[in-house]
């Protein structure tokens, strides 16, 4: 029966890549597995953090085991012995016999990498043109002068303020008028005191 074993090992570890990956096999072959040349190889971000680690290596590969009614004994010893491994963080053994094949799926990632390589320089690319479009055409602020029209409504007096200074100056007229006339209306009153006066002499006197 074949099998396909994928594990993770973390950023911090991928110096001792090359140890780790031998001793995976080692407690494979131990147990009677043996291993196919294929290998799929792929450094990807975690979805969510592993033991402080952000960034590991996810390694893929195939063996076959032909121990007969032990396979399942077998397979269990070999999950024992890689959870005592604390270089591994994630690992999962599954049947590969509905699995599609290792070349096919290793295709299918460099198309992916490539593609995802390609937006990266055209986003680059993009990036670099904006920068240097906004150096030659730095930003400023508008500070132009007011239209004429804005100008000669901002110094022509509102109307209400005509109109006020036209009934200030009727006002003054008129007071100016009201003084003018005062001493004829004193001579008036005076002259009409005058002949009231005159006219009681005049009864007192025939009395």
């Amino acid at each position: 029966m074949e099998y396909e074993l994928f594990y993770l090992i973390g950023e911090s570890r991928e110096v001792d890549l090359e140890k780790i990956k031998k001793m995976v096999k080692k407690v494979v072959t131990d147990e009677g597995g043996s291993f196919s040349e294929e290998e799929l190889e792929e450094r990807r971000k975690l979805a969510y953090p592993i033991r402080h680690e952000k960034r590991g290596t996810y390694i893929t590969s195939r063996f076959s085991l032909s121990v007969g009614e032990k396979e399942t004994k077998t397979i269990d010893k070999i999950i024992r012995k890689l959870n005592l491994s604390g270089e591994i963080l994630r690992f999962l053994i599954v049947k590969a016999e509905n699995l599609p094949s290792l070349a096919k799926r290793k295709k299918t990632i460099e198309e992916r990498e490539k593609e995802i390589g390609v937006k990266r320089i055209v986003a680059k690319k993009e990036k670099k043109e904006y920068e240097e479009k906004t150096k030659k055409e730095p930003m400023t602020i508008a500070t132009e002068k007011p239209t004429p029209e804005i100008e000669e409504k901002e110094t022509k007096k509102p109307e209400s303020m005509d109109v006020d200074q036209k009934i200030k100056e009727r006002k003054e007229k008129k007071e100016e008028l009201s003084v003018a006339e005062k001493p004829e209306q004193k001579k008036e009153e005076l002259s009409q005191d005058q002949d009231e006066i005159d006219k009681k002499l005049d009864e007192i006197l025939n009395i």
